[in-house]
């Protein structure tokens, strides 16, 4: 719309520029937006089932051998004690 009211040339530009992937069973969407399709769904009494199938890793067991800079230790230091609050 910007392009077509400085008066440019909109040949070969897409009118929408949508970021989801339709797949047959669901739709993929962007990162971010969650709180903005649940609030659209619930204005149009719509049900949302969301499903997190996201992979969470194996644990591993390893061992850090470097050394942190002074700055790395104070955050590392900062982070312990915010998880130690909580």
């Amino acid at each position: 719309y910007k392009a077509q009211a400085m008066r440019m040339p909109t040949y070969n530009t897409p009118r929408v520029i949508g970021c989801a992937d339709d797949f047959d069973s669901h739709i993929g969407l962007p990162r971010g937006i969650l709180g903005e399709v649940r609030d659209l769904l619930t204005d149009h009494r719509i049900g949302l089932e969301l499903i997190d199938e996201r992979f969470k890793g194996k644990p591993m067991n390893l061992q850090f051998h470097g050394e942190l800079r002074e700055e790395q230790a104070l955050a590392i230091a900062d982070l312990l004690k915010m998880l130690t609050a909580t």
